[in-house]
């Protein structure tokens, strides 16, 4: 099977697929861009509109993908491709999917990178941008259940790290780590790359009640000399990440953040205790690095 890297379409032999090549004109997927960093670039492509573009893109997204079901029925789908371009073309690293309509609050049904651009932090980018989203949305998301074993993984370390940062953030714990040397280097960071938003007009997005709060734990600081405490909820928590409270105690659960409780009366609720030592214990653990999406190179 032979099939083009910039359409997708496919052929079964190699002479109709290098006939098809020198003639294939695109150099970037349709639709809009939606963000850009860099060389990076992450394309919003309405299956409605570019059903033969989507359907060849979900056949060979099967091939990667088992579970995956959807590949001729794209119209109720919007796709998000992420690139990543050179002078000439943009090159596709991976893509994901995502309900135009859905009653459960899903931000993402199917997510795949692509094995040659695999381990390099793009699939926690696409899945960033579906949170991304969901918070312009105004809603709390979550990926369309059943997980593989590996999209159970990659979400709790993802919602581990999404939940860290904000509690870092509320504690006021400062000494985040960075990204290392060998980590920075295999995201390109070209200056003025045609189409990119300068970080002066770029629009990091407000809610769609024109809200875009800076600090979602102010009022809820109590600080005691040297000591600071947060008393928070699970939908505090779920206001500040749009991360779906249930999946936010699961992957609580899942670092171990949920040990250590106190019931202050005897008909009180009990409360979950979580330190400064334990969270930096669960961060250390599981890797936690600053985020990869740049909001304010998002173009909605």
């Amino acid at each position: 099977l032979w099939v083009c890297d910039r359409c997708f379409k496919y052929t079964k032999n190699a002479a109709s697929h290098e006939l098809h090549a020198k003639t294939c004109q695109s150099t970037h997927p349709p639709g809009r861009k939606v963000y850009q960093k860099g060389a990076l670039t992450i394309w919003e492509v309405d299956g409605a509109l570019s059903k033969l573009f989507c359907q060849n893109l979900s056949l060979f997204g099967k091939l990667f993908i088992d579970v995956k079901e959807i590949y001729f029925d794209v119209e109720p789908f919007m796709f998000y491709l992420l690139t990543d371009g050179d002078p000439r073309r943009d090159h596709v690293l991976g893509f994901f999917s995502k309900e135009k309509i859905s009653y459960d609050n899903n931000n993402l049904a199917c997510i795949i990178t692509f094995p040659p651009y695999q381990k390099r932090g793009y699939g926690m980018l696409m899945i960033e941008f579906s949170y991304e989203l969901s918070r312009r949305d105004g809603v709390f998301g979550s990926p369309e259940r059943p997980l593989s074993e590996s999209g159970v993984r990659t979400y709790l370390a993802f919602w581990i790290s999404m939940l860290v940062r904000h509690l870092r953030s509320a504690f006021k714990v400062h000494g985040s780590p960075t990204r290392s040397a060998n980590v920075s280097r295999k995201w390109k960071n070209t200056k003025g790359w045609d189409g990119e938003l300068p970080l002066t007009r770029a629009r990091a997005g407000a809610l769609q009640n024109g809200t875009h709060p800076e600090d979602p734990f102010a009022g809820k600081r109590v600080i005691n000399g040297i000591d600071v405490s947060v008393k928070m909820t699970l939908q505090d928590l779920a206001q500040a990440t749009y991360i779906r409270p249930e999946d936010i105690a699961m992957a609580l659960n899942e670092c171990g953040l949920l040990k250590r409780r106190r019931t202050m009366g005897m008909d009180s609720h009990p409360e979950i205790i979580i330190c400064q030592r334990d969270l930096e214990r669960v961060a250390e653990a599981y890797h936690v690095k600053p985020q990869f999406l740049h909001p304010d190179h998002v173009m909605l």
